[in-house]
């Protein structure tokens, strides 16, 4: 591989680096974070309707005319509501029987395990944008390196064609087409530079990182195995779908079980200065209920309605889901195929067309080449290289995305 331009003030990283940098910079996988923390704590909102409260409230009231009366027969005053009227209350409540809470926090706990599944969907996406650029950044280089020995090449045999015109030793033909190929180089070499440029941009901009790619990076291996049987068990996007079709169905169960009976158990404190015929400033009461709704106006079966018409659309999407992965994984195991004959086939290229332009410009030194024939063979070795490039950069892209569907974390080297 040829070497890479690389910068004074950049140190030279593997792919696994710049990786690690963009799962705590790139604002996608923070987002998707974000989403799962907040399905996390849905769980925790849902709970709580099992778990026992306790509310407490305090006042001070002014009433006029306060009122007294002293019983009959006694000298007992009992205080109604005096001037100043001091309210305390602390209440508890105990959920003993809540059958629609229960199915519910197992819902939120299903969908919880779905984020966290589209979290790790979303991550592995924005990883392989980090791929994607990484490599890029790779191919570009290697084309600006060859665009720049071939812009070298291209003004030396400039050079020499004006130099044998002077000597009548080549046409003027010669000299624009030496002049047009000189052209050529430096428009190649300029649109590497742009495109190595963008590529570096964008990788700065998902990962936080200057440095500069590893020259030495190769394409990672697939997982051992049945490639289709991997996906469907281990990819996120499927993952996620099986867990939103449980956390369906556990929202219908939680709607179904609205119709059964609830049973708390509350208790309530009250502490006042207006005593009342009790005598005492604290007072208090304990009990049970079970409370049944009967009729909400039919809320509830078109909730159930919904939620049935949920579960079949869940069902339907898992099972397009599953059909969808299987054929994009076929697609993609044909296309890194594809991609591992085109590089076997552009690295032959390359080499013979390395040799050939050695044995070019040996014999346009001996004189048996014209500078037309050795132009030629530069082009041809500076395509072979380019396309050299270019196909390791997109087998190693398409190896990324094989190893996303089967549900290989990209993070992960191994």
């Amino acid at each position: 591989m040829l070497a890479l331009f690389l910068s004074t003030s950049a140190s030279a990283a593997d792919l696994d680096a710049f990786l690690d940098a963009a799962t705590v910079n790139d604002p996608d996988i923070a987002a998707a974070a974000a989403r799962y923390d907040r399905a996390r704590a849905g769980v925790g909102v849902a709970r709580s309707a099992l778990l026992p409260s306790v509310s407490a409230s305090a006042g001070y009231q002014r009433n006029f005319p306060p009122v007294e009366i002293t019983l009959p027969g006694t000298d007992t005053t009992v205080n109604i509501t005096p001037e100043d009227q001091i309210l305390g209350q602390v209440r508890v409540n105990v959920p003993l029987l809540v059958p629609s809470a229960i199915a519910g926090t197992q819902a939120a706990a299903a969908q919880k395990r779905a984020e966290e599944s589209a979290a790790e969907l979303a991550t592995e996406g924005a990883l392989l944008s980090v791929v994607q650029s990484y490599w890029t950044v790779l191919s570009a280089s290697r084309v600006e390196r060859a665009a720049e020995e071939g812009l070298q090449a291209a003004a030396t045999n400039l050079e020499l064609a004006r130099a044998r015109a002077a000597l009548d030793a080549a046409s003027t033909l010669d000299v624009r087409r030496a002049e047009a190929d000189e052209a050529r180089a430096r428009q190649t070499k300029i649109a590497a530079e742009a495109q190595r440029r963008d590529a570096e941009r964008r990788l700065r901009t998902l990962t936080g990182l200057d440095d500069t790619p590893d020259a030495e990076s190769r394409p990672r291996a697939l997982p051992e195995g049945d490639l289709q049987a991997l996906a469907l068990d281990r990819n996120a996007e499927v993952r996620a779908a099986r867990e939103a079709l449980g956390a369906a169905r556990l929202q219908g169960s939680q709607i179904a079980w609205t119709y059964a009976p609830t049973v708390a158990a509350s208790a309530t404190m009250n502490v006042t200065n207006a005593t009342g015929f009790s005598g005492k400033p604290v007072t208090g009461n304990a009990g049970v209920t079970a409370t049944w709704m009967l009729l909400d106006g039919g809320a509830r079966e078109s909730r159930w309605a919904q939620a049935r018409a949920g579960i079949r659309e869940s069902e339907a999407r898992l099972e397009g889901l599953e059909r969808s992965v299987s054929d994009r994984v076929a697609a993609a195991e044909d296309q890194v195929s594809a991609n591992t004959a085109s590089l076997e086939a552009a690295r032959i290229g390359r080499d013979a067309t390395a040799e050939a332009l050695r044995l070019a410009e040996e014999r346009f030194r001996l004189g048996d080449l014209d500078a037309n024939q050795l132009t030629q063979a530069r082009r041809d070795a500076f395509d072979a290289e380019v396309q050299a490039a270019r196909a390791e950069a997109g087998l190693a892209i398409a190896v990324e995305q094989l190893r996303l569907l089967v549900g290989a974390r990209l993070i992960d080297a191994g």
